[in-house]
């Protein structure tokens, strides 16, 4: 049994997929028409009266597995249809999948030696995108990983694509990047780096804070900037941090989910590193370079406000943690209070089961904020208060993506459900 893990990881809970999909689950089950001039029918027969047509490349949510080769499917014009579709048509691309055994690894590359991003436990769900020789592909904590078939489960997963890999993810290799170092040639290998290389990171978030010690609490030392090149001396450090040392000679830890680890000798820096209070004295005309959090920071509504309000026009992605690309609604706000240190569950129905309940009058900046936006089931949606009458979320609806938005409005006050507080001010 497979019981260990890596870097350690952040618990993702989850639910069942029963063997027939219901509305809460419709929207992480889609497929491609294969086909142009594809007629949708009233129900799952030829003798069905046609609805509408599909076309080839045309995305559509499966509802259903109809179970005699056609599938329930709703349309994502913008029209809502729903009909039914031959399954000869339809080719899967994504679906929920259930873990169905306790400390299952999810790896790097689809192979029994790679090194592994962490473990997950019985009842977790998770996106699959694809499947490879016995190998299913999924979305985790923001990296695409890899769980063996036997320990996953959904009904959709017989029909679910194969996918072809590149070759530095079936074999990875070392390849030469445009500056000449030499870099791992997958991201997911980046924790694989040989012990007798040179070994640097490159900054991938706006700003970086080099800490004393390996928490969110320790004292920052330094802030580095984007693109900052920093040499890595200890890549196994507890919990996803790393222990590092900048140009200056000061040692630290960083956490690992913000850099991008390479082989070779560290480049040199066009810009340097900054002392916390070096941060109000930047040049307007420079790259905005304000730390996270300062010196002095504790886990704080504030705190957790100001960050998560710098990502406004994120764009939404089912399944998405990546707050520069990509986030869906519990995505962001996961996210943000991961920079805090703190960790939540990966779905809003799952949060709803954190922290203390919160009357609607009683709401603080950074309340977790929970609705029924559709469906059978009580939570579909989750945002954080933003104070003044206002929460911030990411939509796929309107607005698409991470946008402030009115929480007295129609549509938040029809579809609203409860509040969790999980900071104290």
């Amino acid at each position: 049994m497979e019981t260990s893990s890596l870097l350690g990881r952040v618990a993702v809970a989850g639910l069942f997929l029963s063997a027939m999909f219901v509305t809460s689950a419709r929207a992480s089950n889609l497929g491609v028409v294969n086909a142009n001039n594809v007629s949708l029918r009233s129900y799952n027969s030829y003798e069905a009266v046609e609805v509408a047509k599909a076309n080839n490349t045309e995305t559509v949510t499966i509802v259903a597995n109809a179970n005699n080769g056609w599938f329930e499917i709703e349309k994502r014009d913008g029209s809502n249809l729903s009909a039914f579709i031959d399954a000869d048509y339809l080719q899967i691309t994504q679906t929920d999948a259930t873990v169905m055994t306790n400390g299952v690894y999810v790896r790097c590359r689809p192979a029994l030696d790679s090194a592994p991003y962490g473990t997950v436990d019985k009842g977790e769900v998770f996106v699959v995108t694809g499947r490879w020789q016995d190998w299913y592909q999924i979305k985790y904590e923001g990296y695409t990983g890899y769980i063996y078939k036997d320990y996953m489960q959904g009904s959709l997963l017989p029909y679910l694509k194969e996918i072809t890999l590149p070759e530095s993810v079936t074999n990875p290799t070392k390849v030469s990047n445009v500056s000449g170092t030499t870099a791992i040639a997958n991201t997911a290998a980046k924790y694989e780096i040989s012990r007798e290389d040179s070994v640097y990171g490159v900054v991938i978030s706006d700003t970086l804070n080099l800490r004393l010690g390996a928490n969110v609490k320790s004292e920052i030392l330094k802030v580095l900037p984007c693109d900052y090149n920093i040499s890595v001396l200890d890549i196994d450090s507890n919990q996803g941090w790393l222990r590092v040392v900048d140009d200056d000679g000061i040692e630290g830890f960083v956490y690992g989910a913000y850099l991008t680890l390479k082989n070779g000798e560290k480049p040199e820096n066009s810009e340097s590193s900054y002392l916390p209070a070096d941060i109000e004295e930047v040049k307007d005309d420079e790259k905005d370079l304000t730390p996270v959090m300062n010196s002095n920071a504790t886990p704080t509504q504030a705190s957790l406000i100001s960050y998560a309000e710098q990502w406004v026009g994120t764009p939404y992605v089912f399944g998405g943690t990546d707050l520069q690309n990509g986030v869906d609604c519990s995505g962001f706000v996961m996210m943000c209070y991961r920079n805090l240190g703190i960790n939540l569950n990966r779905t809003s129905r799952e949060m709803f089961l954190q922290g203390t309940p919160v009357e609607r009058e009683d709401l603080q900046p950074g309340d977790l904020v929970f609705f029924n936006t559709g469906g059978d089931t009580q939570i579909s949606h989750v945002g954080m208060y933003y104070g003044d009458g206002k929460y911030i979320h990411s939509t796929d609806g309107s607005a698409h993506g991470v946008t402030i938005a009115d929480f007295n409005g129609d549509y938040p006050t029809k579809t609203y459900v409860g509040a969790r507080r999980i900071l104290e001010s």
